[in-house]
């Protein structure tokens, strides 16, 4: 699982075109130059993602986050980590799980098909470039409270740049 979990955190174009990469340099490494095997299939790489559980990115992120701040001296404002938050409205593919999750918008009539659409919410370190958190949800869900979520993630000596979410909350 840890090569599926490589593929999708790092893929860049379409499945097929980063798994004939991947075969590529492993066929090089393993066999010396035998470009003519094939490791995986696109089919094979999607019903592999199919089994990751969402909660292993979540853990990834969490670790990358603290490994960060704790082995680097990173950029700070006159000692402060300077973090923005924004929430934004994302359109949803056409799915029965992701209906059940994030539920349908009946207003959005899409070719027939119910459309889904979530609301989220990223925690960025400005200055040095890196999401700190990110939530979502259905679209229903206030961006405030998508906010409140992020609460977990501040530290005392951070500079929160937001828009008027803010004003409500503290």
């Amino acid at each position: 699982m840890r090569g599926v979990i490589t593929m999708v955190m790092s893929l860049t174009s379409t499945y097929q075109d980063e798994l004939n990469k991947f075969n590529k340099y492993v066929t090089g490494y393993v066999t010396g130059g035998d470009f003519n095997t094939k490791f995986a299939s696109t089919s094979a790489f999607t019903q592999a993602r199919a089994k990751l559980s969402p909660n292993a990115f979540i853990r990834l992120q969490e670790v990358a986050v603290s490994t960060f701040y704790k082995s680097t001296i990173y950029n700070k404002w006159e000692g402060y980590r300077v973090l923005a938050v924004d929430g934004t409205v994302v359109s949803l593919p056409f799915s029965k799980c992701i209906i059940d999750k994030f539920g349908s918008e009946d207003y959005i009539d899409k070719q027939g098909s119910p459309n889904s659409l979530s609301r989220a919410s990223i925690l960025y370190d400005v200055l040095n470039e890196a999401v700190i958190d990110a939530q979502i949800d259905a679209y229903r869900v206030s961006e405030r409270s998508l906010f409140e979520l992020h609460l977990t993630k501040f530290h005392q000596a951070d500079l929160i740049l937001a828009d008027r979410i803010l004003q409500q909350i503290f």
